[in-house]
């Protein structure tokens, strides 16, 4: 019998293997697609705020030229940056 409180290191993440599965299986696939993409929006939110956190911590002369050399678009001429 297995001990409930053994934890196998070499064990996959559930969460990992739930999205595994969803990709793997073809009528699971759309929501899976939904969930990527929602995941992606909000990685994207988070790493352009942290990117904003950056460039606010700098001199206000250096920060345009810190994210062009950066390849950061945070001051695209439509605010979305």
């Amino acid at each position: 019998m297995t001990d409930p409180d053994f934890v196998d290191i070499f064990d996959p993440d559930p969460d990992f293997v739930e999205i595994v599965t969803m990709l793997r299986a073809p009528d699971r696939l759309e929501p899976c697609m939904c969930a990527a993409a929602d995941e992606i929006e909000r990685l994207t939110t988070e790493r352009d705020e942290a990117r904003r956190e950056v460039l606010n911590s700098m001199h206000p002369d250096l920060r345009k030229s810190h994210a062009a050399a950066r390849g950061w678009d945070c001051f695209k001429e439509d605010g979305n940056g």
